[in-house]
């Protein structure tokens, strides 16, 4: 892939710091293995289950994305951003409210699947239980 022209290479991983299960060594995460292989030759983006302010700076901090991509995150934190700038972590939610729907202003399909917490693709919805996918 170092070779195409690529401008970064985005990696969308379950979790952040999963581990290699096979064809490499199973103690090194896929997201250091994957930057180590293209070996600073185009930037990396990483995403994976960052819900916190600590956990996307910890992740960051590993040094194996020069940056880092939220998804579910910013489903239930639209200005998670600007919470975190502002020093207001406190009030990074980390499920989605499902009594909440004017918070999120998603539409009304997408809501529909995400609030109904059915979907492990989807944030995780307060008082369900969450299944992520181990992939």
């Amino acid at each position: 892939m170092v070779q195409k022209p690529l401008q970064y290479l985005h990696v969308s991983l379950w979790e952040f710091d999963k581990k290699i299960r096979r064809g490499g060594d199973t103690a090194q995460t896929r997201m250091q293995f994957i930057h180590e292989c293209i070996n600073g030759k185009l930037p990396l983006i990483g995403v994976g289950n960052l819900f916190t302010a600590d956990q996307i700076l910890a992740a960051y901090e590993t040094g194996w994305a020069e940056f880092i991509a939220l998804g579910k995150t910013v489903m239930i934190n639209p200005h998670i951003a600007t919470q975190i700038r502002e020093g207001r972590e406190d009030e990074i939610e980390t499920q989605l409210d499902p009594t909440r729907a004017d918070r999120y202003g998603l539409p009304d399909t997408l809501w529909e699947f995400a609030s109904s917490g059915t979907q492990a693709w989807l944030p995780p919805v307060k008082d369900k239980e969450w299944n992520p996918v181990d992939i």
